[in-house]
């Protein structure tokens, strides 16, 4: 990726049956409400016969938590290559990663509503099983404290502070229904989260507009 230039919006994409199926309670889950949905629902929005998703799981649970392992992973993919997409330079970086993890979950609203607000319904044991989209970003935190080259005053704070601010934002939009206008968030998120590693001149720095290259996509 060229410097300046746009990191693509990942999109959520079933790579097979199972995925398919995923998506499909996804969507269902964002249509109606994760208390209403049922495995034959998926089934019939498929129009598959309910022996072939009872296949794969035997409880609503067990698909969210499916879905929400498959969401993340492919998130997580997106959010590592836009992190290494800007060698030597780690507030750009976290910039850029940041506007992948906006992007993404605005491209792919049933998957990320199902993300944010599905996991508080479900059971202790199986909460304990998701990885947060969150995590994705936290994974990252390690590498910017790194390189910073002195670390801040109780980083874990930080850290916590960081995820806790962000996870306030995903929340309130994926509630109220806009999503899609996450990456409208990226200047003021992007602004916090650089600044907190790198200081206030980078945060400016890489939070800059950057002038679309022709024949970019």
């Amino acid at each position: 990726m060229a410097s300046g230039s746009r990191a693509p919006v990942p999109t959520f994409v079933p790579v097979d049956e199972r995925e398919e199926c995923l998506l499909a309670f996804a969507e269902l889950v964002y249509e109606r409400g994760y208390e209403l949905v049922r495995l034959t629902d998926v089934a019939e929005r498929l129009a598959v016969p309910l022996e072939a998703v009872e296949a794969y799981w035997t409880s609503e649970e067990a698909c969210a938590v499916d879905a929400l392992r498959a969401g993340t992973e492919q998130t997580f993919a997106a959010v590592a290559r836009a992190f290494m997409s800007a060698p030597g330079d780690c507030a750009a970086a976290a910039h850029r990663s940041l506007e992948v993890l906006l992007g993404a979950l605005a491209a792919s609203p049933a998957m990320a509503s199902l993300a944010i607000l599905v996991p508080p319904m479900l059971s202790p044991r199986a909460a304990a099983r998701h990885t947060g989209v969150l995590d994705v970003f936290a994974e990252f935190l390690g590498p910017g404290f790194a390189a910073m080259g002195h670390a801040p005053p109780q980083p874990e704070l930080v850290s916590q502070v960081l995820t806790g601010g962000i996870s306030e934002v995903l929340r309130r939009h994926a509630v109220e229904g806009r999503l899609d206008e996450l990456p409208a968030a990226l200047p003021a998120v992007s602004h916090v989260c650089v600044a907190a590693f790198f200081g206030l001149e980078d945060a400016r720095r890489v939070g800059r507009p950057q002038p679309v290259v022709a024949g970019a996509r």
